[in-house]
């Protein structure tokens, strides 16, 4: 018997197209098959409508020969077109056999038995059942073969590539560690670096701090030594101008000393002169006054003193005072000295006013 099995898609859902594929089990009965087919309603409205007649089940014409596993060889074809009108019969006259069935997709399904006779003629089944097997086990032999193939070749692409891994995650770690080792090595060398900048940094600031102290110190000192050297410059000159005065005042000193030796001398020359011959006798008292002493006037007391005193102004005229006896004339004779500078003369004349009193 030929069994077809034809679903029916929900219309809400989209559908790859059906591919009938056709199936010789080894348990069938040679006399019969069992053929699956499926197709859309939407795609083939002329089986829409005979499905619509058959109470919404799909059925299309067997086409025997499809590809059984996909690829590889392909199995040889058996020509149908001839029983299309027998299947179609035979579908009408064995349709209260028909079963439905819904599949859990939603797909509707229905079996249809036929004898296999009505398809194949009857001397070529063996034969084509035989090939068919055979080119299975062919078919069956290649994928077996080419998924060991595939299979070895992935298990040992995983496995080196696996080893690889593992090895370059060893390797990795181990790089990790020595770099993160390194790494810190660098950052605990920089920190000191970095501690040891700061620390230099805070040096330099202090020196800096220190110089520019010591700077602004010595900008101080250098001013004060500029006004001590003005200073100095001045009273170098000053010294200068002052050793100047001092040499023009001892010379004049000087000659001064030289005149008041030479009349000094003179004076003395002449006081010994009147100390002998007029009993004369000069003094130096208080206030830088010379008081003169005359004797022998009084021949009854030739040592009766009769006196005055004499000083120098400031400006440097002669000057006479306290005289013992007092003399009228003693102003009038200081006059005459100071006119003259006479002082010879004016001695006499006090001598001689001393004389007057006496004989008086």
């Amino acid at each position: 018997m030929v069994e077809l099995q034809c679903g029916q898609r929900g219309q809400g859902a989209e559908q790859p197209e059906a591919q009938p594929i056709a199936v010789f089990p080894s348990a069938a009965p040679k006399e019969h098959l069992r053929v699956d087919c499926k197709a859309q309603a939407k795609e083939d409205p002329k089986v829409s409508h005979e499905s619509s007649k058959r109470r919404g089940v799909n059925v299309d014409p067997v086409r025997v020969g499809t590809p059984l596993l996909g690829y590889g060889h392909r199995p040889q074809q058996v020509n149908v077109k001839q029983s299309e009108k027998q299947v179609k019969a035979k579908c009408k006259q064995e349709e209260e056999e028909v079963g439905l069935q819904q599949g859990h997709s939603g797909d509707s399904v229905a079996i249809l038995t036929f004898p296999v006779t009505d398809i194949f003629p009857e001397g070529n089944i063996e034969r084509h059942e035989a090939l068919s097997y055979k080119m299975v086990e062919d078919e069956l032999a290649l994928f077996d073969k080419s998924i060991n193939e595939f299979w070895n070749k992935f298990r040992s692409t995983v496995s080196d590539t696996s080893c690889q891994m593992v090895g370059l995650r060893d390797t990795y770690k181990d790089s990790i560690k020595a770099f993160a080792e390194k790494l810190s090595v660098k950052l605990k060398e920089e920190e000191r670096m970095v501690e040891m900048f700061l620390e230099y940094q805070n040096q330099i600031c202090r020196q800096n701090k220190l110089i520019q102290e010591k700077k602004e110190n010595l900008l101080k000192l250098i001013a004060e030594v500029k006004d001590k050297k003005q200073e100095l410059d001045a009273l170098t000159a000053n010294i200068q101008d002052l050793k100047e005065e001092y040499a023009r005042k001892r010379e004049t000193i000087s000659t001064a000393n030289k005149a008041n030796e030479e009349r000094l001398k003179r004076l003395q020359k002449s006081a010994d002169l009147y100390t002998d011959r007029l009993g004369l006798e000069i003094r130096k008292i208080y206030g830088d006054k010379l008081q003169f002493i005359f004797t022998n006037i009084d021949p009854k007391h030739p040592e009766s003193p009769f006196m005055f005193s004499l000083s120098l102004n400031e400006a440097r005229d002669y000057e006479v005072s306290d005289s013992a006896p007092h003399l009228e004339c003693l102003a009038e004779f200081q006059e005459n000295v100071r006119k003259s500078n006479n002082f010879s003369a004016f001695l006499a004349n006090v001598r001689k006013a001393f004389t007057a009193i006496v004989y008086n």
